[in-house]
């Protein structure tokens, strides 16, 4: 077994964002196709009226963690992971929730007219935390670093389908030519990825966690689950950042999240469960942060299993659902109605005709009886304590489904064990996922290929409308197509999502610009201390 290799159980942890792609030129903007992000070499000047503070020393209680911390970005799993890698490295691009791409290592980058050779064109001046300048070769290193599947990387599916190491090629030491095998104009934002960072040439030994971000690595007892990072003095953001230190524990204890921030212990806990979100808002000693409809629950009926079969069955478990009672109750108002797509409604390329769609118990009934079930029908559904609110989620959905015939029953399994023996083996059970880039969420949980295709969803349409999504640069066709394949989901996929979920952080007062993002999930490069 690859000791690297992740699985799900840990990917979902990550609060990961595998991004697959943006629209093209017009919805990247300046720091689009061929345009010129901010800021095209050398050091990047903030306006310090911007920007709190310098100086202080933040210290950070972050939950969902692993056992150990993970500082090789390539294969990081948890959430701690992710918001600790972010602050030591820095990638090409960075993705913000709108879809749209930040410069960061790289200045500029365009594709051919075919969307199968693009160059990326690196920022200037940039040097590692032990004062090596950035070249091309390291970010020729670093990508095919990804592309080895023994390293076991998250990233690997999304890039190997189209992109072999030998199209990683440096163009000079300051660009790099990237060379497909298939046409994508999503690249940009795949390089967006949480572990896509780069690292200097032929480093293996990551223990000293070398990279180019604001921060550097000062000190990891891996024993104790703590760490300290310092302030990098040669970041390429001129005035960034504004902490002189980063002091963090790991622990998953909830309870301890919220008290450890209000007690003045930490200055920043989370995340945290819902549940947790009122005695936060109680306190005067600490505030609530909330990354918006970063997360979302769903039911999964797997059309391969009875009674899913039918379609009637799977679409009287969408009528039936009460979506407002979700997020009141069991995620207790911290989110947004979804309908049964892991798209946001807020989202560029959500399909705006689903969200006309209400809920209409009487055709649950009805659809229930065509399906050979005239007196409603009995389910067993599964879920653990390995997400937020998942098994919430479940309590509340037996109580909505109840209404329209289907009695539910909710059988709790251990969460340790949950992904490896209900998670694409059962029939009917909750699961969680993050928050994705259109594309890439619908690719890899509905495509036919998609190894985590949980609805055994199989459609020879969907497959070519995301084909064909990835081929054009027009937002527009884009927008169309991907319209289109939500619209299938959502008709004949065994994929109930009624809501999206905050993911929530408790904060001190004195503890402002703390920002979120699809990368680096949470960033602390502006954060400061009043």
């Amino acid at each position: 077994m690859n000791p690297h290799a992740i699985d799900r159980r840990d990917f979902l942890r990550a609060g990961a964002v595998l991004a697959a792609g943006a629209a093209g030129a017009a919805a990247l903007g300046a720091a689009g196709c061929g345009g010129r992000g901010a800021g095209a070499s050398g050091a990047v000047a903030i306006s310090s009226d911007a920007l709190g503070p310098r100086g202080g020393t933040a210290r950070l209680l972050l939950g969902g963690g692993g056992p150990r911390l993970v500082l090789d970005p390539a294969t990081q799993v948890n959430e701690p992971d992710a918001i600790v890698d972010g602050l030591l490295y820095d990638g090409l691009v960075r993705l913000h929730d709108d879809w749209r791409v930040e410069p960061r290592l790289a200045t500029r980058w365009e594709s051919d007219a075919a969307q199968r050779v693009w160059r990326f064109e690196l920022r200037d001046g940039v040097t590692f935390h032990d004062g090596r300048p950035l070249t091309a070769k390291d970010v020729v290193y670093s990508l095919r670093r990804l592309l080895d599947e023994r390293l076991g990387s998250a990233v690997y599916p999304r890039l190997n389908g189209e992109l072999r190491p030998d199209g990683v090629r440096a163009a000079g030491s300051g660009a790099v030519e990237l060379r497909l095998t298939q046409p994508d104009a999503f690249l940009p934002v795949a390089l967006g990825a949480r572990h896509c960072k780069i690292v200097p040439a032929g480093t293996t030994d990551f223990s000293r966690a070398i990279g180019t971000g604001p921060f550097r690595l000062r000190s990891l007892d891996q024993s104790k689950l703590s760490f300290e990072l310092e302030r990098n003095p040669g970041f390429w953001q001129e005035g960034l950042p504004r902490l002189d230190r980063i002091e963090g524990m790991l622990a998953n204890d909830q309870a301890s999240l919220v008290q450890s921030v209000a007690s003045g212990r930490f200055h920043f806990g989370g995340f945290i469960d819902p549940s947790l979100a009122s005695s936060a808002e109680a306190s005067g000693d600490a505030r609530l942060l909330a990354h918006r409809s970063a997360l979302f629950n769903d039911l999964v009926a797997a059309a391969d299993s009875e009674p899913f079969t039918n379609p009637d069955v799977r679409t009287a478990l969408k009528l039936a659902i009460d979506r407002e009672q979700i997020l009141s109750l069991a995620y207790k108002g911290h989110g947004s109605i979804a309908h049964d797509v892991p798209v946001r409604t807020a989202d560029p390329f959500f399909a705006e005709g689903l969200a006309h769609r209400t809920r209409d118990v009487d055709e649950a009934r009805r659809l229930l009886r065509r399906a050979g079930y005239p007196n409603g029908i009995d389910l067993e559904l599964l879920t653990a304590p390995a997400g937020a609110a998942m098994v919430d989620m479940a309590v509340v959905a037996k109580e909505s489904l109840a209404e329209a015939g289907i009695r539910v029953s909710v059988q709790q399994r251990p969460a340790g064990t949950y992904y490896d023996a209900v998670w694409l083996k059962e029939a009917f059970y909750v699961d969680t996922w993050v928050l994705r880039h259109p594309l890439d969420a619908m690719a890899v949980m509905f495509e036919s290929s998609a190894p985590w295709n949980e609805a055994r969803l199989r459609s020879p349409r969907l497959d070519e409308l995301l084909r064909e999504a990835r081929s054009t640069g027009e937002r527009s066709e884009q927008a169309q197509l991907l319209g289109a394949a939500q619209t299938l989901v959502a008709d004949q996929a065994g994929f109930v999502c009624p809501a999206w979920l905050d993911e929530l952080y408790v904060a001190k007062p004195e503890l402002a610009g703390v920002g979120f993002n699809a990368t680096d999930l949470v960033d602390f490069q502006r954060a400061s201390l009043g």
